[in-house]
């Protein structure tokens, strides 16, 4: 009985070593589950700030993606805006160019119809000249004529008078 005794005081030292080793162990493995669920709970902790952060940087990229979209939109509106004024400004150009030319036609034209103004103005003053030398000169006609006239007439009525009432 004494090696019964003894054997199972040797498995009780051992079971008791074992408990302690296991108590030690156990003792171990929860401070690393300690730590363990302090990291995690620290890791949680930033995964649910990285998470915030990225659902913030997926809005703002959102957000700036519109913003784009609508500065495109602008950009492609101001664009067609500028091509009509450039078309509107070539129109007009254009016009006038063509106004300018019908100017200087009728400018030309002016300058033609004055001269030719001016020189039918100077050839009317000619002919009111010459007609005037011409009265003139009728004026001057008749009165010797007339003076013709009476000295054929004379004091008797001369061969004026014989001459009207002789017919051969």
């Amino acid at each position: 009985m004494e090696d019964q005794n003894n054997k199972l005081q040797k498995e009780r030292k051992l079971m008791e070593e074992r408990i302690a080793d296991f108590s030690a162990n156990l003792a171990e493995e929860e401070e690393k589950s300690k730590n363990l669920t302090k990291l995690k709970n620290k890791h949680e902790s930033m995964i649910s700030e990285l998470e915030v952060r990225l659902k913030k940087e997926e809005k703002g990229r959102q957000e700036l993606d519109k913003a784009k979209r609508k500065l495109e939109a602008e950009s492609n509106d101001m664009q067609e805006q500028i091509a009509e004024l450039q078309a509107q400004i070539a129109d007009l150009k254009a016009q006038l160019a063509k106004k300018e030319e019908e100017l200087q036609n009728a400018l030309a034209r002016l300058e033609d119809e004055t001269a030719q103004k001016n020189n039918a103005l100077k050839k009317i003053r000619e002919l009111e000249g010459h007609i005037s030398d011409l009265q003139e000169d009728l004026d001057s006609e008749r009165a010797a004529r007339n003076k013709a006239e009476k000295i054929k007439r004379g004091p008797g009525g001369g061969a004026g008078a014989l001459g009207r009432s002789w017919r051969p």
